[in-house]
């Protein structure tokens, strides 16, 4: 079945808009013009090293859906700092999220979000 390039732009358009991705898409939709598509999603991001431990970590986790990065986040969390897996925590590493790109200086320190997470971990003993 052949499509119509305005049905073609309308698939492309739902297409993008349901994965979500960052993409820039020129499509050609009629002989000596073109539209335009444009769906951006802000990466999301958590910064070790605003939540500060003896380890000294600096590690930027990205991605561009929170579950992922709160997953990915905590897996780094529990292998490399010894946190226990547990629903407080996820809930401070979600509230942790920033969006856009992590600055390359390091961020301002996030003192009571570490000692929070540090409680979160201790209180699953």
């Amino acid at each position: 079945m052949v499509k119509t390039d305005s049905a073609r732009y309308q698939l492309l358009k739902a297409a993008l808009t349901q994965k979500k991705a960052c993409v820039e898409l020129i499509c050609e939709v009629g002989i000596g013009w073109r539209d335009m598509v444009t769906t951006k999603v802000t990466r999301k991001y958590i910064d070790c090293r605003e939540f500060p431990d003896a380890s000294g970590c600096t590690m930027v986790l990205q991605a561009d859906d929170v579950s992922e990065l709160v997953s990915a986040s905590m897996h780094h969390s529990v292998h490399k700092h010894g946190a226990k897996d547990t629903p407080a925590f996820r809930r401070l590493l979600e509230q942790s999220v920033r969006d856009g790109h992590p600055p390359e200086k390091a961020p301002a320190p996030q003192y009571m979000t570490a000692m929070a997470m540090r409680a979160a971990t201790e209180s699953a003993d």
